[in-house]
């Protein structure tokens, strides 16, 4: 145990949240149970095809490569034997599992291995040649960052940031490397370090140098990276970088293309010691104290000098031959100690790979080998090796875990989920577990045991005995599907994920098509959601025909499927077979395609659900008839081929009780199916029970299993054992995993308990009790624990049911015979256990017992009782106890109260081995060889008697001088272990190795020790090998030099035999092994959370030193006792309580609840109205869903925005427009605000209007003042208006407001008050003019305007305006008439104080009395305040919405300044006139218009083209990307301007200019485009309909209001000439397909863009008129558009349907291709990138073409919206 994190269990009932593995997942360290290796590999692509395993890397041809995360899966060969692994198997893991780690020995437990090096240096000579080479030696440089320090004298660091010093998990530092292309180390050494021109070549060169390099590298370089080349920055770069000492991608260290060993490679994310050596032709690399690459260096041609007196020295002189050239020193690699770079890779790779520095060091002598490298390391590194030990542990672990082939670091068996649901499916309902799994994990964990169990030959030798080598292959064969499935799960999982479809349908099909005849296979699906299995076999003899099953658990969907009553159960036939089923049909996409929505579609409201969907649609169409009538025929079949069966056997006799599946005689009771047969749906899907709680993910595999077992010709009763040695190997798993793991919970236990209990359970179901009476037979062992309890017992009576029913079998006791023989087992069971019996019983077999012999119960009795120990011998880890408060301390006399004794903590007796402890001393410290000549020495041999048995040493060792021995045998009683089912049956005695243990008393022989060292070790552990010749060492040391220190170690090995093999080499002392509990008492106690851990303890009071003596004894070995002094005690004003004093009061805060959220369903709007009713049921419905957006945009993103497209929808495409008073009669009948209302619907409607204003004016000031959003301000407003005035405008047929009869002049039958000639109304002011210059890109805004406008003109003819707001804030004159005159007949006070009050004040009677009134005053104000073209003296945008409460409006009246106040915004005065200065001209629009040409030839105008014509300079309207050309030439730019100054004829002129070959490329122009939407899409002046019928007598016209229209340029255009727009448009079109270059990237795709928008805003347009002359559009009827004449759209109705489709040909196609191209290379560009520049302009890339695809769609109908769509 150990190695890994400790593991804290939650106890309490079966709903504690220890069963949630996610939470244990994250707190272990665990790999997540849905992320296998195969589901990862998937989902990288590389698990489609069927390539998964170890995948190589090839690097060049440098030599060398390494496997990526998928190679660490396990073969067959590699799973231990049933009961745990091996020695071997353990040894190589561990050796495996330290890798590429720094260790100060090699791998074993060998004391040679880690042998420490001498305690002190040789004397240096005396002599000067001595003394001089030792002082070059040593020359050189040291820098060590690990405690802080700076960097020293001759080593600086170059680059324009400083470096960081970055704090470790230990407390040391490291030299954090920046992200800078300068940045890297130099290296400039002179005298000061020893550095001579003795010490260098003639070259000036170190050719003979040692650098040491502490490196880590978070990643591994994608290129390699160069670490130095001996000169400057610059010798690093272009092609000498070849020549330099690098990292290569595969993490080995090397230069010239070696990159060395692959288990020398760095890992990612750890320290590594690197170490180069050169010398003369030569160049060698270590990483962590092992020889990665050896470099060998030629001598070049060529004459140099060499110094003598150097390694390096010159040929002699007759070993040259004539005419060769003398041989040189290659100098690569060697260091110009002035000017040497480390770490001068490019800054991009190094900031990926993350590179830190902890230690670097240059020497001037050379480390000659191995050896020498790793003494040298031991002495610079003392405590880094601890982190990495840890970690070396933690990957023992997770390499000998069971489910490490599925997961890098796999969690214990018991926590899968598919291991709790193959035991505990009855328990787990309700708890973190239920519904917990899912199916591609648990047929990797169903798979994985499979293939564990038919690859133990020990289960199937103990166990498999009654099955035939056919089983044996079908089993085989059957785990080949499973595995075909695991992938196909795995793409499932993926598809529901993602929501795409196509990831796991296309592999699906590809499958059945390569599906062979006779071939099954398994298919992952849902319902629901919930897991279910298709399995589809194609028939061998038929293979245009399938066999199709239904495989479901889940009680929800057992409802179609046949049950069966059998008290107290219902089964179910949970496979649901559908024979012949063609071929064609299983494998059409369209039933899979079917399938796939009734896995995605949850419960709900459905027309059909998915499970009916499922069972009653596709079953049925692959039955070809009704899914009842396909099930009845099977029923019918089954029963003629049971009765042919029963009648062919002779009457039913059943042969015997085994495999049943070899041969195919009616012996075997009709189980002899073969795959491919015609066997029976009962046969095949017999009756199971349903799952109990979530598990289908389990269940339905495990079914599934047990048909295909049947399908292949396996019987019942082979299937039963087959099923009972599946979930022997899962417990076998879950043994195995207690032997690697520090604690086991409370939660925990109760799984294992459980499933120990289901083993036996299903074990004893398999052996039927012997009675006489045939009723009673099939009576089995409810458990065998239960059973064997009973045996222990005195026979009770059964249970008497009340009515003096017989009980049922299951709840009757076991005969007395039966008893005795189950005592007879036991007995048996403990004779094998003692060893005193022979494993085989003649007298109880398998004809007692029925399948099961006693030999496999006994083994199934000793698994169990294994489980159990290993239990028994794990702490409970935390939160399962609640330990008890410690005493209360008061004195120092009593402090001896809080320590425990050794007894209670170690118990009554240690152990100590005799051999290695006299082998400890009688041997030197630190030379721990042999004799010569290979012999042992007679002092070392322990003394043996006769017959070679150890003899017993009755005096004490030096060693243990003070121990106390104790030669009862009863110390150390004689320990038997159960045998582990296998090998041979029963108890096996265990004899310890010959070695000679003395068993000592522990109180007295530790009370004389000052210092005692809890040792926590284990002998597969490989760090605690490595700590444990180091532990030795020191040990050693100070008891020679007399100090009291004890080592006490405590096992954590699984195995007896493995404890004796580690400490028969330990000189120390050791609990024993047998005290199991004690060592697991220990390990909770000082919370040991891994090994190796030492345990620091005061012999004298056994209080804790450290809990840290690892690392305290590594850092300082020598500072016994390693204790430090107390600090002062300082007095406390509260002794015994200051701890719980509060000096304050505590302020939990106010309560804060978590925001809720509403669904909004902004479909739920209607799409029509025809009535009043249905008209303030739409104002109402939009109100409700405006209130929910604002108040939600906690969740919900872009409120503002919905909230105007809302309204925008509502009033200018959804509500009809009022019909104007001079409408004809018809229309007036027709129109829905004429209708006769009562008072409550008139004030109804009223309030509604006034909140939808206050919603939309907040929503239309939080976004920013654009040209299009200004547009929809005004003309939603103008909307507003006008059906306020016209309800208001109306008399209520129960109670008439007064003021609305005072607003009309008069009452309805006469003038009651008022005047009766003139009314009063709201007006819309200059919106008419300003409206001639927007932007309307929707032609609902342009229909809505006209018409808007058109009642007001009617209804301006008969009354007088009133809220001229943007006239003035005075009280007007016509004002204070109306109050007069409704104050007059109303009886209320008038004044000069009080009569502006009525307007102001929400409390004074009018408003009081008569709240219409007030919401008529805001409607009106807020329309005149979108009028004011001073943008600066309206609310400003800000980071945060307006809400509704913002907008309200707050009236004042100054009676100082007799001016009205009005407030809103937070207090912000609001002003519907612009404000100026003296003699400043007052603005007309809040934009400047697009299509005036005045506006481009400023400080000129051009009202006409003499104007164009005499300008010397014209403008060039910007310059375009490419080449920075102008967007338009001097003639082009005359011919445009020249064709603004003719407002009625712009359109075609311009559409013409634009759609020219040459010209669309202008359109890159920002100020083309805004020319071109002015010409298109302003509507220009508004036509009144008094001149509607007027005709233009001259030319050039003297009435130019005439060549105004009602609807706009672009509506008249299309609707008397559109073959001109159609020709030019759809040539436009066409020419931006012409200039995509690919991306979106490119100069011309601005133009692409920008035309996809022209041609989707057009079709709106088309598509309006089309709507309109068909008569279907859905609000507004042709006769109500006035301008348009109804004869003339119905004659041009049959162009502009061509002009639709011709331009959505190209909109919606080869430009839709456009958009998918750049959006795909937009998405790829972001793969495997991390700069935050290059994906946030990518997004906004992205999310633009996505618009313009949106927009491109826009104008379809629902009609024309199909599924392709």
């Amino acid at each position: 145990r150990g190695g890994g994190r400790g593991r804290g269990g939650g106890g309490g009932d079966d709903n504690t949240e220890a069963f949630k593995e996610g939470t244990r997942a994250e707190e272990e360290g665990f790999d997540n149970t849905e992320d296998t290796k195969l589901g990862k590999a998937t989902a990288k692509g590389r698990g489609g095809g069927g390539l998964i395993g170890p995948v190589m890397y090839d690097y060049g041809g440098f030599g060398g490569g390494t496997w990526d995360d998928s190679s660490d899966d396990d073969k067959a060969e590699d799973i231990p034997a049933w009961g745990g692994a091996t020695d071997g198997e353990l040894a190589s893991a561990a050796d495996l599992a330290i890798g590429a780690s720094s260790g100060r020995m090699k791998c074993g437990v060998s004391d040679d291995d880690g042998a420490l090096p001498a305690a002190s240096a040789k004397k240096r000579a005396t002599d000067d040649d001595d003394y001089y080479g030792s002082y070059y030696d040593n020359a050189g440089l040291a820098a060590d960052f690990r405690e802080g320090g700076g960097l020293p004298d001759g080593l600086s660091y170059t680059s324009g940031a400083e470096p960081t010093l970055l704090a470790d998990e230990d407390g040391s530092y490291s030299l954090q490397m920046p992200a800078d292309e300068t940045a890297h180390l130099s290296m400039n050494l002179g005298y000061e370090q020893g550095i001579t021109s003795w010490s260098v070549e003639d070259d000036g060169k170190l050719h003979t140098f040692t650098l040491v390099l502490a490196i880590r590298l978070e990643n591994l370089p994608t290129t390699n990276l160069p670490l130095f080349t001996g000169g400057p920055a610059s010798s690093a770069e272009g092609k000498n970088a070849l020549e330099a000492v690098q990292i290569f991608k595969n993490g080995g260290v090397g230069a010239l293309g070696q990159c060395g060993t692959a288990e020398t490679a760095i890992k990612p994310g750890r320290w590594a010691w690197i170490v180069v050596t050169r010398k003369l032709g030569e160049l060698i690399t270590y990483v962590n104290g092992r020889k990665c690459a050896m470099v060998k260096l030629e001598l070049k041609k060529g004459k140099d000098k060499i110094k003598k007196g150097k390694a390096e020295e010159a040929p002699k002189e007759g070993d040259k031959k004539d005419g060769d050239k003398e041989p040189t020193v290659n100098t690569a690699f060697a260091i110009d100690p002035k000017l040497c770079a480390l770490l001068t890779g490019e800054s991009g790779e190094r900031e990926a790979c993350g590179v830190s520095i902890k230690y670097v060091a240059l020497k001037t002598s050379r480390w000659e080998d191995e050896s020498k490298v790793r003494t040298e390391l031991l002495k610079i590194r003392n405590t880094d090796e601890i982190a990495d030990d840890a970690a070396d542990a933690r990957d023992a672990m997770s390499a000998q875990m069971s489910l490490q082939p599925l997961y890098g670091k796999p969690p214990p068996a018991w926590l899968h989920p598919t291991f709790c649901a193959a035991f505990a499916d009855h328990c787990i309902e309700g708890t973190g577990l239920d519904q917990m799994g899912s199916a591609h994990t648990s047929l990797e964990f169903f798979s994985l045991a499979l293939k564990r169990m038919l690859s133990n030959r020990s289960l199937s030798q103990l166990f498999g005995g009654a099955l035939t080598h056919s089983d044996w292959q079908s089993c085989n064969a059957l785990l080949l599907a499973i595995d075909d499935a695991k992938k196909l799960a795995h793409r499932f999982s993926q598809a529901m994920q993602s929501g795409h479809a196509r990831m796991s349908l296309s592999q699906l099909m590809t499958t059945l098509k390569k599906q062979k005849a006779g071939e099954a296979k398994v298919i992952p699906s849902a319902l629901s959601g919930t897991p279910i299995l298709f399995v589809v076999e194609r028939l061998e003899d038929e293979p245009d025909f399938a066999r199709f099953v239904v495989v479901s658990t889940s009680p929800r969907f057992l409802k179609y499927h046949d049950a069966f009553g059998e008290p107290p159960k219902l089964r179910f036939r949970t496979c649901l077979v559908l024979d012949r089923v063609p071929w064609a049909r299983v494998s059409d996409e369209a039933f899979w395609g079917l399938s796939w929505y009734c896995a995605i579609t949850g419960e709900g409201n459905w027309n059909m659900s998915p499970e009916r969907m499922l069972y009653e649609v596709l079953l049925s169409f692959l039955a070809g008839k009704p899914l009842d009538e396909a099930l009845a025929e099977a029923r019918a079949a089954d029963a003629e081929a049971a009765a042919a069966a029963h009648a062919s056997s002779g009457g039913g006799s059943g042969g015997g009780i085994g495999g049943g599946s070899s041969g195919g005689g009616s012996g075997t009771g009709g189980v002899g199916l073969r795959h491919g047969s015609a066997a029976t749906a009962s046969a095949l899907s017999p009756a199971m029970s349903p799952e109990k709680s979530g598990t289908s993910h389990y269940r339905t595999i495990s079914h599934a299993f047990r048909y295909l077992m049947g399908l292949r010709g396996i019987g019942p009763p082979a299937r039963k054992r087959v099923m009972m040695m599946l979930r022997l190997e899962m417990l076998t798993m879950a043994s195995h995993d207690l032997n690697f793991v520090p604690s086991a919970s409370g939660a925990e236990r109760r799984i294992l308990k459980i499933a120990c209990q289901q083993v036996a359970h299903h074990a004893s179901k398999l052996a039927p009790l012997p009675t006489a009476d045939a009723s009673e037979s099939t009576a089995g062992l409810r458990s065998l624990r239960d059973e064997l309890a009973i045996a222990e017992a005195e026979y009770q009576p059964g249970v008497v049911i009340a009515g003096a029913l017989t009980p049922p079998p299951s709840l009757r006791p076991p005969p007395l015979g039966y008893i005795s023989k189950v005592k007879q087992m036991k007995e048996h069971a403990a004779d094998i256990a003692d060893g005193t019996s022979e494993p085989e019983n003649p007298g109880w077999g398998a004809s007692d017992l029925g399948e099961l012999t006693m030999q496999q119960m006994v083994a199934i009795y000793l698994s169990l009782l294994k489980v159990d120990a290993q239990l028994a011998a794990l702490p409970s880890g935390e939160g399962d106890t609640v330990a008890a408060p410690p005493p209360l301390i008061l004195n120092e006399s009593e402090r001896h109260l809080g320590q425990k004794t050794w007894v209670q903590l170690l118990g009554a007796t240690l152990e100590r081995n005799v051999a290695a402890a006299a082998g400890a001393l009688d041997t030197p410290v630190l030379t721990e060889k042999a004799p010569a000549g290979g012999k042992e020495s007679s002092a070392s041999k322990p003394s043996q008697q006769a017959g070679g048995v150890p003899a017993k040493i009755a005096t004490p060792l030096r060693t243990g001088e003070h121990d106390v021995v104790c030669n009862d045998e009863t110390c150390l009683p004689r320990v038997s272990k159960p045998a582990v089912p296998g090998g041979s049956v029963g108890g096996e005695e265990v004899d310890r190795p010959a070695r000679q243990v003395q068993h000592v008393f522990t109180e007295q022989t530790l009370s004389a020790s000052s210092v005692v060292a809890l040792y926590f070790s284990a002998s597969w552990c490989p760090p605690c090998r490595r700590m444990s010749v180091l532990l030795k060492g020191i040990y050693a040391k100070l008891r020679a030099l007399g100090h009291k220190f004890e080592v006490v170690m405590v096992s954590s090995d699984h195995e007896e035999s493995d404890h004796d093999a580690y400490f028969c080499a330990m000189p120390w002392l050791a609990v024993p092994f047998s005290q199991a509990r004690v060592r697991a008492e220990l390990s909770e106690l000082f919370q040991v959370e891994g090994i190796p851990s030492l345990v620091l303890l005061d012999g004298s009071m056994r209080s804790i030193i450290s809990v840290d003596g690892v690392r305290l004894l590594s850092r300082h070995p020598m500072r016994f006792p390693w204790k430090s002094d107390p600090p002062p005690c300082t007095p406390s004003l509260h002794p015994l309580a200051d701890r719980l004093l509060r000096r304050q009061p505590v302020d939990a805060g106010a309560q804060t609840l978590l925001p809720m959220y509403v669904p909004i369903d902004l479909l739920s709007q209607p799409v029509r109205v025809r009535s009043i009713v249905e008209a303030i049921a739409a104002l109402r419905h939009c109100d409700k869903l405006c209130t929910l957006i604002a108040v939600q945009d906690h969740a919900v993103k872009n409120t503002a925005y919905l909230v105007i497209a809302l309204v925008q929808q509502t009033f200018t495409a959804l509500l009809p427009m009022p019909e104007s008073p001079s409408a004809s009669a018809e229309a007036k009948a027709k129109c829905v605000w004429r209708v006769e209302v009562d008072y409550e619907t008139q004030l109804d409607a009223m309030v509604l209007l006034q909140r939808l204003t206050e919603h939309f004016a907040a929503a239309i000031f939080t976004v920013d003042h654009t040209r299009p959003i200004d547009a929809v301000r005004m003309v939603v407003s103008l909307c507003v208006g006008a059906v306020a005035d016209a309800m208001m405008r109306k008399v209520a047929v129960d109670i008439p407001s007064p003021v609305c009869l005072h607003l009309m002049g008069g009452g309805a039958g006469g003038v009651e008050m008022g005047n009766a000639n003139r009314g009063f109304a709201i007006g819309p002011g200059v919106l008419a003019k300003q409206a001639a210059t927007i932007l309307c890109f929707t032609p609902e805004l342009n229909i809505a305007r006209s018409r808007a406008l058109d009642y007001f003109e009617g209804v301006a003819a008969k009354t007088v305006p009133i809220f001229n707001w943007d006239k003035t804030e005075r009280l007007e004159p016509v004002l204070v008439k109306f109050f007069e005159g409704l104050c007059a007949k109303l009886a209320f006070p008038l004044g000069p104080v009080i009569t502006p009050n009525y307007l102001s004040d929400n409390g004074a009677l009018v408003i009081k009395n008569h709240p219409e009134f007030a919401c008529y005053r805001d409607i009106g104000f807020y329309l005149k305040l979108f009028l004011n073209p001073q943008t600066d003296y309206l609310p400003q945008t800000q980071q945060s919405s307006w809400r509704q409460r913002d907008a309200e409006l707050n009236f004042a009246w100054d009676s100082e300044r007799k001016m009205f106040k009005v407030k809103g915004y937070q207090g912000m005065f609001l002003n519907c006139r612009p404000r100026l200065k003296r003699g400043e001209m007052p603005p007309t629009h809040r934009f400047t218009p697009l299509a005036s040409p005045s506006e481009y030839t400023k400080p000129y105008f051009a009202e006409t083209e003499d104007d164009v014509l005499h300008m010397w300079d014209l403008p060039d309207f910007g310059s375009l990307d490419v080449g920075n050309a102008k967007a338009l030439g001097q003639h082009d730019a005359e011919l445009l301007l020249s064709y603004l100054t003719v407002p009625y004829m712009r359109v075609p002129l311009v559409l013409s200019f634009f759609s020219q070959q040459d010209r669309i490329h202008s359109l890159q122009s920002a100020k083309l485009q805004g020319v071109f939407d002015g010409v298109l899409f302003e509507p220009s002046h508004f036509l009144a309909s008094q001149h509607s019928a007027a005709e233009i007598a001259d030319v050039p016209t003297s009435e130019p209001h005439l060549l105004a229209t009602a609807h706009g340029l672009l509506l008249n255009e299309l609707v008397h000439s559109p073959q001109v727009v159609r020709e030019a448009v759809v040539r436009l079109a066409k020419q931006a397909v012409d200039l995509d270059t690919g991306h979106v990237k490119a100069s011309t795709s601005t133009v692409i863009l920008y035309v996809i928008r022209l041609c989707a805003r057009i079709d709106s347009y088309v598509s309006l008129l089309i709507s309109l002359a068909e008569g279907t559009h859905e609000t507004t009827r042709l006769e109500q558009c006035r301008g348009l004449h109804g004869a003339q759209v119905k004659r041009v109705l049959p162009e502009l349907k061509a002009f639709r489709t011709e331009l959505r040909s190209v909109l919606h196609g080869p430009l839709q291709t456009v958009l998918g191209g750049w959006y795909k290379k937009l998405v790829k560009e972001c793969e495997d990138r991390f700069d935050d520049s290059t994906l946030d302009e990518n997004t906004k890339m992205m999310c633009s073409v996505q618009a313009h695809v949106l927009l491109a769609y826009r104008a379809l109908a629902e009609a024309e919206v199909d599924y392709k769509l």
